[in-house]
């Protein structure tokens, strides 16, 4: 034989104008196992195994990792469930769709997307609006969202972060006397221009927090 093959033979009997029961795998040069490589291993009358190697691992959702497993709950974001904290260098957090060593809520209490799953409608919910942004609220399916749309939710939170630096400074608001709001009329002014020692009035001289 030129080139080296990986023949894979069910033992299905059909038709083979139906189901082709013999497929015929080429393996590039540079993932060619040397000869010195190979194993036999007997596992049955009908098949053996004359070669293996360990698998490539792909990028994968946390709860699909082989190497760690996982416990999966409709929705716990208080604490991390099981080993699920636990993730290899190719585990994306499901949430997110980051790796999960960059992911900053990965077990922070109230959050935890170690337990994130796509079988929990909560998490599935998380996911949503992770992706979509607001857009998540008019249920838009990810693939409806088109550049216009993305464009509108990107002004849409970028009016949010303004609106909230407004809303910071509103609540500070200016310390301010209640004489500048309201003229205080006791008889003291008149007779005491001190009117620290006035109980009457004292109040009216108070300083308060006044939001414009």
């Amino acid at each position: 034989m030129a080139e080296e093959s990986v023949i894979l033979i069910s033992d299905e009997e059909e038709d083979a104008t139906a189901n082709e029961s013999v497929l015929i795998v080429e393996v590039r040069d540079e993932q060619r196992p040397s000869t010195s490589a190979a194993t036999s291993e007997v596992v049955d009358e009908d098949l053996s195994i004359t070669f293996s190697k360990k698998a490539i691992v792909m990028p994968h959702a946390r709860y699909d990792c082989s190497t760690n497993p996982f416990s999966p709950s409709e929705k716990d974001t208080s604490t991390p469930v099981g080993n699920n904290t636990a993730f290899c260098e190719q585990c994306f957090c499901y949430v997110c769709d980051k790796l999960a060593s960059e992911c900053v809520v990965w077990k922070k209490p109230g959050s935890c997307h170690c337990n994130a799953h796509k079988q929990s409608a909560f998490w599935k919910a998380e996911r949503d609006k992770a992706i979509l942004g607001y857009l998540h609220i008019f249920n838009f399916e990810v693939m409806e969202v088109d550049t216009d749309l993305r464009l509108a939710e990107k002004h849409l939170r970028s009016f949010e972060e303004r609106l909230q630096v407004e809303y910071d400074i509103f609540l500070k608001g200016n310390q301010t006397c209640l004489t500048d709001i309201v003229p205080c009329n006791c008889y003291c002014h008149t007779a005491h221009p001190d009117t620290s020692g006035c109980k009457k009035c004292k109040l009216c001289h108070a300083f308060v927090a006044f939001y414009k």
